[in-house]
């Protein structure tokens, strides 16, 4: 079928690894910077938990 997507076109959540290659390839090319949201959080030190409530 043609709407069905290649294994390599899929999407998954950024790991560790790919925060680091990003960061490389910024400071390569002298980019500045920040890092902001889950990537942030979890790197110092916070868990980013969520929590299913039921009402």
């Amino acid at each position: 079928m043609d709407d069905e997507l290649e294994d390599s076109e899929c999407t998954r959540p950024p790991i560790m690894p790919d925060l680091v290659g990003l960061c490389r390839n910024l400071n390569a090319r002298k980019a500045n910077y920040i890092v902001i949201g889950g990537m942030a959080i979890n790197i110092h030190g916070f868990a980013r938990n969520t929590k299913t409530s039921i009402y």
